[in-house]
């Protein structure tokens, strides 16, 4: 199963390699339309007092055009251990330095915010489904992350970008995956957790 997931894992990165730099910058443009359409994200994205972010890195969509304007404070991952692949997250006001992969992050000053104190958790992927499985790009940082959210009281709503070329018929989850709440592409809302309404 580790080869089928990193077959397809290599042939989705592939579809969104050939993304051009304008089909990026319209597509994150897009997808804020797409959210501005449906009343309830709409005023999910309003009120959410805390929302991590991410920078986007070689073909991600950017989430920059979705959060700009909201009054929320953004926070962005750091890594912390490469190794054991664990992050944490600060906020993005902090000065920014690239790390290893050449992403940008946080200094790190200060202490971390816990991952169940934000309201909104965008996550960049690779490849999603239908079911809301996710492939990511095989280190394991976000799976880390979430994979004990289901024990939190509260929880940030689990929130992928994703281009819909991205999308595949069906990923096979490990034990520990956490599936996403809401993919938003530059066409659609996909809610698994039945959290929206128009």
């Amino acid at each position: 199963m580790a080869q089928n997931k990193a077959q397809l894992r290599a042939t989705l990165l592939k579809k969104r390699q050939q993304l051009t730099d304008l089909q990026l910058s319209s597509a994150a443009l897009d997808i804020v339309k797409v959210v501005q359409e449906n009343n309830s994200l709409t005023e999910y994205f309003a009120q959410a007092e805390t929302i991590l972010s991410y920078a986007a890195f070689k073909g991600e969509v950017n989430p920059e055009p979705l959060i700009k304007n909201l009054s929320a404070t953004i926070y962005l991952p750091k890594i912390i251990n490469f190794t054991n692949a664990v992050m944490a997250f600060y906020p993005a006001i902090q000065t920014q330095v690239k790390n290893r992969y050449g992403i940008y992050e946080p200094r790190g000053d200060g202490k971390p915010t816990e991952i169940n104190n934000f309201d909104i958790s965008l996550v960049p992927l690779v490849g999603f489904d239908h079911r809301g499985n996710r492939i990511g790009m095989g280190s394991g940082f976000y799976d880390r992350v979430f994979a004990d959210l289901t024990e939190c009281s509260k929880r940030p709503l689990l929130i992928g970008l994703a281009h819909s070329c991205q999308e595949t018929n069906s990923i096979q989850p490990d034990s520990w995956d956490k599936p996403l709440d809401v993919i938003l592409t530059e066409e659609r809302i996909i809610d698994l957790a039945g959290v929206l309404s128009n």
